[in-house]
């Protein structure tokens, strides 16, 4: 066009920079912005307008401004300002996008869009719901835009109630839900935690072609802790032909690793290639915590290794929250070495070592790594919280003395922890209260000796309090009434308690799984027994002499003879009343591990062999 003498215009500028803003030609585009210049076109407004976008396509915050402020106020039009408060949105800078916004003289439904998507962006959900609230009062009708960024805010806040009404304003509006619309109610419907009403969205769109509605169901699938049905829609899409992309493949991988899936995972892993799908630091992030889980945590830490790109602060504090809980010192130290090296100011990394050297009994490196937040000036981020009430919104902040009805909360707080803390103690012979006991923690876990006349109580502070039933009024001046001491051996809350004949307190810890056996006399650990899935929510005694080898019939049937044995000896050293005393409880006994014991085998099938020679045999002996 210039070799032919011909003069470009404003029109063929503006053609020239959008074309360079779509092919992100920063440089050429600051040639065009020159020769413009030179030419005295500069002044256009669709073309200072094409200037912007091109400028905060390729990521020049700076020109973006210059080009925005060497503008009349008459010059700029709605479009000028939805492009610098864009500008500013994808640059992360949404305090100034705010300021922008508030500023305009005239707003259009791209003005609200912009905003709203910025704040959504920024994890500032709360703010991108108030701004949706101001935009239906401002008169203007959402479009589809606005209202694919409202659902998914409303996903992240949990807001059940509003989601509805988002889906039921779609439904009236005639919104075809075979477009994204479809993908992002299913998506809102899992994160709410109401997967039925999302199965019912996927079940109701007509296009079973689009890969967008199936992953939004894997994924529902996998973080609402059905992994298998995840893996079987995921079967079903291979069937139906549709190909998985990059986000399917870390929805299943995601449903394997809560499932404990491994040998899944890494073939679904394997399967990327079919599909020409190269591994991303997501997928690779799954097959971490899928290992961590499931107590490979070397493997996890090889895995690592050889990974072609590197690892970020999200890899290596999954890696290290898997060794918090399965006790690997040494490639924690390792990965948390890491992680403060990639995040220096985030607490997590620091808490989460301290709590494992914590749980190893190594108080002096605990003690170094609280010193080291301090001297860092790291703090824990305070825990954040929304609840919808009668369609409004309530934020909660961990520490928080601020919020209108703050008295009321912390009283009524107060007042359930204080019931929590008491146990009341019935004789049942008796028929009467005996005594009700404060303990100085919440009590989960009852224990009664064998003679009656104590109890152990474990709490959530990880003591297990030893408290009187005698007459006497026995108390210790630490723990209060009735209470005589605690053993505090534990650093995690105790989940249940049991004791066997021979005064041994048997003792499970909430989080990790651990059960450690206790010598009442002599307050020492006799012996610790770890489980890798998970954390133990029951414990059953049962006397050696009544419970033999399960798994064969010899000793099923030695065991019977030993019963029997033990009751006609029982009868044949004490007197009738003792004798009938003793074997009353002895019945009661039994009767309760047979309960329990049938209640294990609808639990766990996979554990039945344990509890077949208790329920095998002649029952009617015992009731």
């Amino acid at each position: 066009m210039l070799h032919r003498c011909l003069f470009p215009d404003n029109f063929t500028f503006t053609f020239l920079i959008n074309s360079c803003a779509r092919l992100s030609a920063l440089e050429q585009g600051e040639q065009l912005h020159c020769f413009a210049f030179k030419t005295g076109l500069i002044s256009d407004l669709f073309l200072q307008n094409s200037l912007i976008h091109m400028y905060a396509k390729c990521d020049k915050i700076e020109s973006v401004c210059k080009v925005f402020q060497g503008m009349s106020l008459d010059d700029k039009n709605v479009v000028s300002w939805n492009s610098i408060i864009d500008a500013f949105v994808k640059a992360g800078d949404v305090d100034s996008a705010r300021r922008l916004f508030n500023e305009m003289p005239e707003r259009n439904v791209v003005s609200w869009n912009s905003i709203i998507a910025g704040c959504a962006k920024e994890s500032l959900f709360d703010e991108a719901f108030r701004l949706f609230l101001r935009l239906q009062l401002s008169g203007l009708v959402p479009d589809e835009t606005t209202l694919m960024t409202i659902i998914s805010v409303i996903s992240n806040l949990g807001l059940l109630c509003l989601g509805k009404q988002i889906h039921g304003y779609v439904i009236r509006n005639e919104f075809s839900l075979d477009a994204g619309f479809g993908a992002a109610l299913i998506d809102m419907y899992s994160k709410c935690g109401t997967i039925h009403s999302a199965l019912k969205v996927f079940q109701d769109t007509q296009n079973k072609n689009n890969v967008g509605h199936w992953t939004s169901m894997i994924v529902g699938y996998a973080v609402n802790g059905f992994a298998e049905a995840s893996l079987r829609l995921f079967s079903q899409m291979q069937a139906c032909g549709v190909k998985p992309n990059y986000v399917t493949f870390v929805g299943v991988l995601n449903a394997c690793s809560h499932g404990g899936l491994v040998e899944q995972g890494i073939r679904l892993f394997n399967l990327m290639k079919t599909y020409n799908i190269e591994p991303g630091i997501q997928h690779y992030g799954c097959l971490v915590d899928l290992l961590g889980r499931s107590n490979l945590v070397r493997e996890a830490k090889m895995l690592i290794d050889y990974m072609p790109m590197e690892p970020g602060a999200v890899i290596w504090s999954t890696l290290l929250a898997a060794c918090r809980k399965h006790g690997d010192i040494e490639i924690g130290e390792i990965a948390a070495q890491k992680l403060v090296e990639l995040a220096p100011d985030y607490g997590g990394g620091y808490i989460l070592l301290s709590n494992l050297y914590a749980n190893s009994c190594k108080w002096m490196e605990f003690g170094r790594m609280r010193r080291m937040m301090g001297e860092r000036g790291v703090e824990k981020v305070a825990g954040l919280s929304w609840i919808e009430v009668d369609g409004e919104i309530h934020e909660f902040l961990v520490g928080d003395k601020f919020h209108p009805r703050s008295m009321e909360i912390h009283r009524l707080l107060d007042a359930i922890q204080c019931k929590l803390r008491w146990e009341k103690a019935w004789g049942i012979s008796e028929g009467r209260l005996l005594r009700t006991i404060e303990f100085p923690s919440i009590i989960d876990a009852i224990a009664l000796d064998p003679v009656e006349k104590s109890f152990f109580a474990g709490s959530r502070d990880g003591k297990i309090y030893i408290t009187a039933l005698s007459v006497e009024n026995t108390s210790s001046s630490s723990f209060g009434m009735h209470t005589t001491g605690a053993l505090s051996e534990h650093s995690k809350a105790v989940s249940c308690l049991a004791l066997n004949m021979d005064g041994n307190l048997l003792v499970s810890e909430l989080v990790d799984g651990t059960i450690r056996v206790l010598d009442t006399k002599t307050l020492q650990i006799v012996c610790m027994l770890k489980h890798s899935k998970g954390p133990v929510n029951n414990v059953l005694l049962i006397r050696r002499s009544f419970f033999q080898n399960p798994q064969t019939a010899v000793n099923r049937q030695a065991s019977r003879r030993h019963r029997s044995s033990f009751i006609t000896t029982t009868s044949q050293q004490s007197s009738s009343a003792a004798s009938e005393m003793q074997m009353e409880r002895l019945r009661l006994d039994s009767k309760i591990s047979l309960e329990m014991a049938h209640q294990w085998m609808k639990m766990y099938e996979d554990y039945r062999f344990c509890v077949d020679e208790l329920v095998d045999g002649d029952q009617n002996k015992w009731m």
